[in-house]
């Protein structure tokens, strides 16, 4: 059984939250302990500061968020998709049952983030730098990790088919139970853990990689 890296430290919730469903997503919002709900599809915002907050089946689906910083705060059944996060600061956010999918969130710093069962294929987390991060159960194919540092993060039972890990620090990360096929710059996995039913997987690609063949017959084949 796998072991698992230190987990993301939870969010910090208070111990009463007000319905806020009527909030405004606009320029330096602040959001701080409540519950939100509502749909801010397509909206532009600049420095929204979200706090101690409870975000349920809200929908965030193409927003474009500048310079966000969110802490402490739970993401429940939203929709992000597509939404434009980049450079985001997260301090203790958890997205559970989200859609994530075409999000850009390439840049973004995360501390102490938890994505669990999130749908986030072709996701973009180029350059994203973050501490204690983990994807639980996460449909990550076609995501983009060009360059990220995610030192330590747990990829468990996600599906990472055909994402780009070129030039990512991923050392010490853990990959238990994901599927890590037709994965692009496979050269990323070195000094991650992966379970023996993973190995076939990468030792394909890292054979690939290397320009390794596979033949059983001693004498090459006349010319």
């Amino acid at each position: 059984m796998a072991t698992p890296g230190p987990a993301p430290v939870p969010p910090r919730l208070p111990a009463a939250l007000t319905e806020a469903d009527h909030l405004a997503l606009g320029t330096d919002a602040h959001w701080e302990a409540v519950t939100v709900g509502a749909d801010f599809s397509g909206k532009v915002a600049e420095d929204l500061e979200v706090s101690g907050c409870r975000l349920r089946s809200a929908s965030f689906s193409g927003v474009e968020l500048v310079r966000a910083r969110l802490s402490d705060t739970v993401f429940e059944r939203c929709d992000l998709s597509a939404a434009v996060l980049c450079r985001v600061l997260l301090t203790r956010v958890e997205f559970d049952d989200c859609r994530l999918s075409g999000a850009d969130l390439s840049g973004a710093h995360l501390q102490d983030v938890l994505f669990r069962e999130c749908r986030m294929v072709d996701a973009n987390l180029r350059m994203a730098v973050g501490a204690r991060v983990r994807f639980d159960g996460c449909n990550l194919a076609g995501a983009d990790l060009y360059a990220a540092q995610l030192p330590g993060a747990c990829f468990f039972d996600s599906d990472l088919t055909g994402t780009e890990l070129s030039q990512a620090s991923l050392a010490g990360a853990r990959l238990h139970g994901s599927t890590l096929g037709a994965l692009k710059g496979v050269a990323a996995l070195r000094g991650t853990t992966v379970s023996s039913a993973q190995v076939m997987a990468v030792a394909l690609q890292v054979l690939g990689v290397l320009e390794i063949t596979i033949d059983d017959e001693r004498e090459p084949p006349e010319r």
